[in-house]
């Protein structure tokens, strides 16, 4: 088993954590700031920010976006 440095917790690096995970290799995932989410996370987006782009296409085939977290955003 390898042990693996994951720099960042954006989307691209969560993604490499779970494949690495799936392959039974020991991640660590280094993030600079207090939460996940990169350049989507709530607070590093303007005012105002959306895109022309769905919610679901943001879940994962194997962890869909739960209800809970569907009902707090605001566009489907």
């Amino acid at each position: 088993m390898a042990s693996i440095g994951i720099i960042g917790a954006g989307v691209s690096g969560l993604v490499t954590a779970k494949t690495f995970l799936e392959g039974n290799h020991h991640v660590t995932v280094l993030e600079k700031t207090s939460g996940i989410g990169g350049v989507w996370k709530r607070d590093h987006c303007y005012f105002g920010a959306s895109t022309q782009t769905t919610r679901d296409e943001y879940a994962f085939s194997d962890y869909p976006i739960l209800i809970s977290v569907c009902n707090r955003l605001p566009y489907p």
